[in-house]
């Protein structure tokens, strides 16, 4: 049995497993994959797509395993994804997450920008702060009891069920109208660019940079922001530089660092 992906729901979402050790929850994040509508799936540093436990496990959803990407590094796996929810089951200092259902909403919301990952770690110690670091967002799925644990085909299923059923119910109106928000490209040339200005000024202490820029890109997230939102912090970051009131960055290449279409 194969699908077609354009009448999936989630033909632009594709989940992530970072490393994970066993063939059986990559089969049977297969069969959530499938019973959920998502488009794609991709193992990064995993099992053999074909392995047996896997296609048992899989159980009529072996066309995902089939059309599924095996990748050798997380930053191949991630190429191209405009917006990445990463899940764990730790507290992050510094980074608010959501839940499941919040999860949901917030990678729908963000979907007209281009693909969608969510990002899941393995079964033992799940993502790294480095890993999470690649992640606009992060969820941790709730549990009744402290310092829960669930398997890694759990996680998926959870994650999945709230995206179809959010899908199904539609989304609530506080999150609707997103369709001014900067683009993909613009997004990523915008973030990429204020970091650099950041750099430059002296903003960053070393060793604490990767943490900064992931709580930065987590409210950068969170605002989403729109094209005359970004053109105002454009002036007022260039005004402040030109002021003398901050560190200053080489004026010609500030507008080339901040760039935006108008």
């Amino acid at each position: 049995m194969t699908a077609d992906l354009d009448s999936l729901p989630f033909p632009d979402f594709t989940v992530v497993l970072a490393h994970p050790y066993s063939p059986e929850n990559i089969g049977a994040a297969a069969r959530a994959i499938r019973n959920t509508g998502i488009g794609r799936l991709i193992v990064s540093e995993g099992p053999p797509l074909d392995d047996p436990d896997a296609l048992k496990m899989a159980c009529n959803s072996e066309y995902v395993l089939a059309n599924a990407k095996s990748v050798n590094s997380l930053s191949e796996a991630l190429e191209g994804a405009a917006f990445v929810i990463g899940t764990t089951g730790r507290t992050i200092p510094d980074r608010r997450a959501l839940n499941a259902r919040e999860g949901a909403l917030a990678a729908l919301s963000h979907r007209h920008l281009g693909p969608v990952v969510i990002l899941f770690g393995n079964e033992k110690s799940g993502l790294s702060d480095r890993e999470l670091h690649h992640c606009d967002r992060i969820v941790r799925i709730p549990t009744a009891v402290p310092n829960g644990s669930l398997n890694l085909a759990q996680a998926v299923m959870i994650m999945t069920y709230e995206l179809y059923g959010t899908h199904l119910a539609g989304l609530p109106p506080a999150w609707q109208g997103a369709e001014a928000v900067v683009g993909t490209e613009n997004q990523s040339k915008w973030n990429e660019g204020l970091i650099k200005v950041l750099e430059r000024a002296g903003f960053f202490k070393a060793h604490e940079q990767p943490r900064t820029v992931a709580i930065l890109r987590d409210i950068l997230a969170r605002l989403n922001l729109r094209n005359h939102e970004i053109g105002m912090l454009r002036t007022l970051i260039a005004k402040l530089n030109w002021s003398g009131m901050t560190p200053k960055v080489d004026e010609p290449q500030l507008p080339e660092l901040l760039e935006l279409p108008d």
